[in-house]
């Protein structure tokens, strides 16, 4: 018998993280279960979450979240040493100022 929700058209998610990431965020799931899910999250990317990005407008470019994190740590780095800096100077300007009197 045919089923009516049979698929012609079947394709593999083009991702096959989703089982890997399930099993770093729930190490207790038995490996089947997490290897499903993933599956199934897969799925959900390919076919609703990545349609909606690329419909939302073409100009638009969305940040990897590791880029986001990799860029926010280098900003943070790069402000920490800037106020290392302006206080090494303002140190520097109050022992001269003091040296004056």
């Amino acid at each position: 018998s045919v089923s009516t929700y049979a698929f012609t058209n079947f394709t593999a998610p083009p991702s096959q993280r989703g089982p890997t990431i399930l099993r770093k965020l729930y190490p207790t799931l038995p490996k089947i279960v997490a290897k499903e899910l993933g599956i199934f999250v897969d799925y959900i990317m390919r076919d609703f979450v990545n349609s909606w990005y690329s419909t939302i407008d073409g100009a638009v470019l969305y940040e990897d979240e590791r880029d986001r994190r990799d860029r926010m740590e280098r900003e943070r780095v790069v402000r920490e040493k800037r106020m290392v800096e302006e206080e090494r100077l303002r140190r520097t300007e109050e022992i001269l100022r003091v040296g004056r009197r």
